[in-house]
């Protein structure tokens, strides 16, 4: 099982052990999430020209795919932009990221089911922490404590759901642009995507 599929498979607790866990390991951690994104993209135009379905290791890997810049990619990005599947990644593109263009034009960086669901797992983990730091922090206010009592929530076990539910965020976040590429695929920024998938959209907050 891919990395980020065993993070989204658990709980809040056992996803912060299991976390833990992967970090203590960082290498073959590192591996896994390597052989998935070939797993991901082993169909693709890409992955065939690069013989994905064959690499079994970092070495492998290395040898079989040279060191590329985003103007090595453009092509295939732009085949993409237009509507075209099976490209960089198997199945197709569902969103395009947009780069603020600090280093030049603005670069679009095409996302897929995988990647979408390897965002959801990093947002697990993060509101998982959220939520085990906020239960320690107001471990000494009992007004929260009350508050939350008063919901029905038990605070010691509250999930970053129940937290959204007792308490509103003021939310920052980079805007969401109505733009498409020639193909009808949306564009948007990398802090507005991750606001809008995050299971805490109505509430938590993130930088612009």
């Amino acid at each position: 099982m891919r990395p980020h599929d065993e993070i989204l498979s658990l709980g809040d607790r056992d996803a912060i052990g299991r976390w833990t866990e992967m970090c203590s390991d960082c290498r073959g951690t590192q591996e896994a999430v390597l052989m998935g994104i070939l797993e991901a993209a082993s169909g693709s135009v890409y992955g065939r020209e690069h013989g994905f379905r064959s690499i079994g290791s970092v070495e492998e890997f290395r040898r079989a795919v040279p060191v590329t810049e985003y103007e090595c990619l453009e092509g295939y990005i732009e085949r993409m932009a237009s509507g075209e599947g099976d490209v960089l990644f198997n199945g197709p593109t569902e969103y395009f990221i947009s780069t603020s263009g600090t280093t030049g034009k603005a670069k679009l960086i095409p996302e897929g089911s995988v990647s979408r669901d390897a965002k959801n797992a990093v947002n697990k983990l993060r509101n998982a922490y959220l939520a085990r730091d906020l239960v320690r922090s107001i471990a000494d206010s009992p007004g929260v404590m009350g508050l939350m009592a008063s919901k029905g929530i038990d605070s010691r076990t509250a999930t970053p759901q129940d937290f959204a539910s007792s308490f509103h965020y003021y939310s920052v976040t980079s805007s969401i642009p109505d733009r498409k590429t020639s193909g009808g695929i949306g564009i948007g920024f990398a802090s507005g995507k991750t606001f809008e998938s995050s299971s805490l959209a109505k509430g938590l907050a993130y930088p612009s």
